[in-house]
C-alpha cells in the first residue's frame, strides 16, 4: 500500500470529480490518498507518490500551480509522479484540435520543469449553470469552434471515465514497479523543496 496525494487545480468543479475518481480507483488498488486543492500548494511529506490533476482555461493551466510545481520539480524526481490535463480540446474528435490538448499538457510540463512519470490529458465539461452570461458566452463561442455539442441551457460532461480508471491503473502499477524509489522518495519529501 501506498500513500498518494492528488493534488487538484480546479476552475468549474470537473477536475476535482475526476481526481475524486481517480482516487477512487486508487484506493480500490488499496493505496491511501489524500486529495488537496492546489492553492496553497499541500505538503508532499510522506507521500509515496503524486499526482497532480490540472484545469485548462484560456490555454493555459493555473500560473500559481506552475510556480508551486517548479519549486518541488526536485522532490517530485525522487517520487512516482503523474500528471492529468484536463480540457476540452480532449474531447475534439479533429487531431489538430487533439493536438491543442498535447500543447497545453506539454506546456505546463515545460513550464515547470517537472517530468512526471505519466502524463495525459483527459475531457472536462461545459458547465452552464456556473457561468456568467459573460463566460457563458465566451464558451458557446468557443464550444462552436471546436464542434462539440452544446446547449447552454444544461451541463455536458465530455470525460471519459474509462480514461480516467486507466489512468488510475497505470499509477497504481507505476508505484507497484517503483518500491525502491518509494523509500528514496520519502526521504526525500520529508527534506522537501
Amino acid at each position: 500500500m501506498a500513500r498518494i496525494l492528488i493534488v487538484v487545480a480546479s476552475q468549474d468543479g470537473q477536475t476535482r470529480r475526476i481526481a475524486e475518481r481517480l482516487a477512487d480507483g486508487l484506493r480500490h488498488d488499496r493505496h491511501e490518498v489524500r486529495l488537496e486543492p492546489a492553492t496553497p500548494f499541500p505538503p508532499v511529506a510522506g507521500a509515496d507518490g503524486i499526482i497532480i490533476a490540472a484545469s485548462v482555461h484560456l490555454g493555459r493551466h493555473p500560473a500559481a500551480l506552475v510556480r508551486a510545481v517548479r519549486a518541488h520539480a526536485i522532490v517530485f524526481r525522487h517520487l512516482p509522479t503523474a500528471f492529468l490535463s484536463v480540457c476540452l480540446s480532449a474531447a475534439c474528435s479533429r487531431p489538430e484540435q487533439r493536438a491543442e490538448a498535447d500543447r497545453y499538457l506539454h506546456d505546463f510540463i515545460d513550464r515547470t520543469g517537472w517530468r512526471p512519470d505519466l502524463a495525459a490529458s483527459a475531457a472536462g465539461a461545459l458547465t452552464f449553470s456556473r457561468y456568467g452570461p459573460l463566460r457563458a458566452s465566451l464558451v458557446r463561442a468557443v464550444a462552436r469552434l471546436k464542434g462539440l455539442p452544446i446547449d447552454p441551457r444544461s451541463d455536458r460532461e465530455y470525460t471519459d471515465w474509462n480514461d480516467v480508471r486507466r489512468f488510475a491503473e497505470a499509477f497504481s502499477a507505476l508505484l507497484a514497479a517503483t518500491p525502491a524509489r518509494r523509500l528514496a522518495a520519502r526521504s526525500a519529501a520529508d527534506r522537501g523543496p
